[in-house]
């Protein structure tokens, strides 16, 4: 089933997008409500969510915090800034595989082997492509200077990643919805 839960401007999604025969609802022992879709909503298409992260244990904690929030958008990881360019531009490894089909959402570290998550934020907005692709800076920096970087090249989000496990969980909760759901992206142009 397709869970989600009473937070923020979810109602009105889940109001839209379902209709009330085919929710199901049970409080939980926190007192949020979790909505259970009897059948998956015909206007969501499962997007991949790309984790541009080189720490194992962060990537690790990313994929157990979507897990336990119920995410169940693909989640594909690069380890460093030039794997993250490969895969969003189709090159190297990932030469063979639809180029067209962008993630819904680029969860960025700044601090990234081979090239910087800001020079790839960078190539990220100098591409027609894939100027408007949301990208979210997720990060452990929450220096001045790194936030003003990240929002000088157009992140779309800066978060600064909690270290206490369930406020991690929240918050990639909070961010897969709004990205995932919510949101409505720019129309793809054609090429």
């Amino acid at each position: 089933p397709y869970v989600c839960y009473n937070i923020g401007l979810w109602h009105k999604c889940a109001s839209t997008e379902w209709s009330a025969a085919e929710l199901a609802g049970r409080r939980r022992e926190d007192g949020q409500v979790e909505l259970v879709a009897r059948k998956p909503p015909m206007m969501l298409h499962q997007k991949t969510i790309f984790l541009v992260e080189d720490n194992d244990a962060d990537a690790d904690l990313a994929v157990r915090a979507f897990q336990r929030a119920k995410i169940t958008n693909p989640l594909v990881r690069a380890r460093d800034g030039v794997d993250a360019l490969d895969y969003l531009f189709g090159l190297g490894k990932y030469a063979t595989e639809d180029a067209r089909e962008l993630p819904v959402v680029v969860l960025l570290d700044l601090n990234i082997p081979k090239i910087s998550g800001l020079e790839v934020l960078k190539a990220i907005r100098a591409d027609e492509r894939t100027k408007h692709l949301p990208v979210v800076i997720l990060t452990s920096s929450n220096e001045d200077q790194d936030r003003l970087g990240a929002y000088d090249h157009f992140a779309n989000s800066y978060v600064v990643k909690p270290v206490d496990y369930d406020k991690f969980v929240a918050a990639a909760l909070q961010l897969s919805l709004y990205w995932t759901v919510l949101n409505a992206p720019p129309p793809l142009k054609e090429a």
